[in-house]
């Protein structure tokens, strides 16, 4: 995956093209060195003219005083402190539980304590008679939680009940934690859908299959198969059974035909793809496949 970084032009150059220009650049370099993905922050409408589109999406809990006490969190002997100094051997336990989840990122050993302390966070270990068992990512205020992680969803629910102490706290989810999504859902005030990033899609096939793969591991996803085409990058053929996904480009054009801008939010959200167009019959089962859990944490958001 590619990010590309803060786009912008000195006052003194502005209206010579030089953002165009950036942006061609950095799109050549990213096919060149054959990166499947690229995303990057700012304004939808400035860079969908480079082939960008604002999707992808990930789930923001809501949790406050009412819910902690009229619910019954799973109660642990836990001890959650916040880490002040670096400790490799805890940072490899740590690493070690974060690539667990159905998406990570590979983060070296050495970066790891920084990476948590990125974005001005806070890195909050829990432990259970001295074995560590999970970890948070918080703000300064305890107002907000970018990342929650645990040997097991029980472990996250009971540090959550440990950190809470008033006011309300928000939670950022992963949009593939989808277990984690439905237990969460049963304690929290309220919930929000927000999208990703601006995001492009230079290896369709590859990138289609490995999130149905992901989807697919917590949904019942319905079998069959279709066939798509996105203009100016080919058709492709999905299919899905209970065993197996695939998604293959083919010699094939289709009658339904779709811009590359448009297919980014069909098959990635947030919304359903029946709110991004009148599905024909053939296509219903897109409802099903899509969107996928195409996102990014904070913390990894360089």
């Amino acid at each position: 995956m590619a990010r590309i970084g803060a786009v912008s032009t000195h006052p003194n150059s502005q209206g010579k093209n030089m953002m165009k220009t950036s942006m061609e650049f950095a799109t050549e370099k990213i096919e060149q060195y054959g990166y499947s993905i690229a995303y990057l922050g700012g304004l939808r409408n400035r860079y969908l003219y480079f082939g960008y589109e604002k999707c992808g999406y990930k789930m923001v809990f809501k949790l406050n005083k009412s819910n902690i006490k009229h619910n019954e969190f799973p109660k642990r002997d836990l001890v959650l402190e916040k880490q002040i100094e670096e400790d490799y051997e805890t940072m490899v336990k740590l690493n070690n539980l974060y690539k667990k989840q159905y998406i990570y990122f590979k983060r070296k050993n050495k970066d790891f304590f920084d990476i948590c302390r990125s974005w001005n966070n806070n890195l909050c270990v829990a432990r259970e008679k001295d074995k560590v068992v999970g970890y948070l990512v918080a703000d300064n205020k305890r107002e907000k939680i970018t990342e929650l992680i645990a040997i097991n969803n029980e472990y996250r629910l009971a540090m959550l009940n440990e950190f809470y102490r008033d006011g309300s706290v928000k939670i950022d989810v992963s949009s593939a934690d989808y277990k984690f999504i439905r237990q969460l859902g049963n304690y929290a005030e309220e919930v929000n859908i927000q999208d990703s990033h601006n995001w492009q899609i230079f290896d369709w096939e590859n990138i289609i299959k490995a999130l149905l793969e992901t989807k697919q591991k917590s949904c019942r996803l319905i079998s069959g198969e279709n066939i798509f085409t996105i203009k100016g990058m080919g058709s492709f053929k999905i299919s899905v059974t209970a065993k197996k996904v695939m998604c293959k480009s083919i010699d094939m054009r289709s009658i339904n035909e779709f811009s590359s801008l448009e297919f980014l939010r069909i098959a990635f959200g947030p919304l359903p793809p029946s709110l991004i167009i009148d599905l024909p019959e053939e296509l219903k089962i897109f409802e099903s496949w899509f969107p996928l859990p195409l996102c990014i944490g904070l913390q990894d958001g360089a």
